[in-house]
């Protein structure tokens, strides 16, 4: 079962308070609905959103228009950036969190995140060597994700090795064989 902090001061925010009704339910919706994730980006088509939120296309779509133009919610195709998802539920302080977070956003398009990266007001998120709390990169985590994924590269690159001499000692063995049993003809 998922959780999600819901802060009670939502409905005292300025910029909420200035939200229209469907912008403000469109909202809650995405900070509760099962889709959401420890990093706040998830893949969410349209016709879902409408399902779950009873909201018809045309009031998704003002909301939709509200939330991206105040920042809140960053619409790019069927994904959605909740911006301040992380902040606000901050689940990243354990390091099976934090791995489970950059598992996420490697799921997401490179394509999606430089344009998210772009409209994040209180960091970046760089998916090539993790995230930490707060946005200020924590040298000892960009070095074990970049040690796991040079020991993944290496242990691929032996795989393929392996494989490829495996097949030379196949083909060396066929031409062995083919020449005894052609030698005993």
């Amino acid at each position: 079962m998922k959780t999600r902090i819901f802060q009670t001061r939502f409905y005292k925010d300025k910029e909420v308070l200035k939200l229209s009704l469907e912008a403000q339910h469109l909202f809650i919706y995405l900070l509760t609905c099962e889709h959401i994730n420890i990093c706040g980006i998830f893949e969410l088509p349209d016709p879902y959103i409408i399902l779950e939120s009873k909201l018809t296309q045309e009031q998704l779509d003002k909301a939709k228009k509200e939330l991206q133009d105040m920042g809140k919610v960053i619409f790019e195709d069927s994904w959605i950036f909740v911006v301040n998802a992380r902040k606000n539920n901050n689940y990243e302080n354990s390091e099976d969190n934090k791995k489970c977070l950059v598992k996420e956003l490697l799921r997401v398009p490179k394509n999606v995140m430089t344009m998210f990266n772009k409209y994040n007001p209180y960091e970046s998120i760089d998916t090539t060597v993790g995230t930490t709390v707060g946005g200020s990169p924590d040298s000892t985590n960009k070095s074990k994700t970049i040690n796991n994924k040079s020991e993944i590269r290496t242990h691929k690159q032996e795989t393929i090795n392996e494989k490829e001499d495996m097949s030379k000692e196949l083909e060396k063995a066929k031409k062995a064989l083919a020449d005894k049993l052609h030698w005993n003809s």
